[in-house]
């Protein structure tokens, strides 16, 4: 699909299209199961909504996922660029045509995921931010924050020893501080992530509730 990110902003400024939605947190913070009740929630009272994750399954996509299973090598520096052009191809390909038909995009990760990850395994916050700038802004992002130590025995718990490249608690110790920078500077709102599994989702519900102008049932 071939268009003009700058055009293509514009006309996303019609208030009928539907809202990206970005649940982010470090590797074991929970977000991918909050994520999955938001949609169900949304979907079951007939809001329109879809749901995706990053790194998606397409082709470049699938490269990130082929490193992250320690199959391929690949240098920090292409890591992030692969990262921001899944993120675009994800963008063009789905997540676009699904808010321009009035969709609400509920995402397993999003751009905030590049600044934290990236950053903190750069050291070069401004380049990530640069290179990810034609990702189009959630409009509402939630950062589910636990302490990497929970985290990491969350992770082993669900998976064993074999972690990730980046399911390290020092590493994730770098990440959640980049995450909390951004919640800093408001492009975040923050939840506790180490309460109740239900009290978790309750209160990420709510914000998404509240966002959409949705009275929480």
């Amino acid at each position: 699909m071939n268009f003009s990110f700058y055009y293509l902003r514009k006309a996303l400024a019609s208030k009928k299209r539907g809202k990206i939605i970005a649940i982010e947190g470090i590797d074991g913070s929970g977000k991918t199961t909050v994520s999955t009740e938001i949609y169900s929630y949304l979907s079951s009272r007939g809001i329109p909504v879809y749901y995706s994750f990053e790194p998606t399954y397409m082709k470049i996509g699938s490269i990130i996922h082929r490193f992250l299973r320690g199959e391929i090598p690949l240098d920090p520096h292409s890591q992030a660029l692969l990262f921001a052009a899944d993120r675009l191809e994800h963008l063009s390909r789905e997540i676009i045509p699904h808010i321009k038909q009035g969709e609400n995009v509920i995402l397993d990760r999003y751009v905030h995921s590049s600044y934290a990850y990236q950053g903190a395994l750069l050291n070069d916050l401004k380049w990530v931010v640069t290179i990810n700038k034609f990702a189009l802004a959630p409009d509402l992002a939630i950062y589910i924050d636990v302490p990497p130590s929970t985290a990491i025995k969350r992770i082993k718990k669900k998976k064993g020893s074999k972690l990730s490249v980046y399911e390290h608690a020092r590493f994730l110790g770098k990440v959640r501080n980049i995450y909390k920078l951004f919640v800093k500077k408001g492009e975040l709102i923050e939840i506790d992530g180490t309460k109740e599994k239900d009290q978790v989702i309750s209160n990420a519900l709510a914000l998404v509730c509240k966002n959409l102008k949705l009275k929480l049932t």
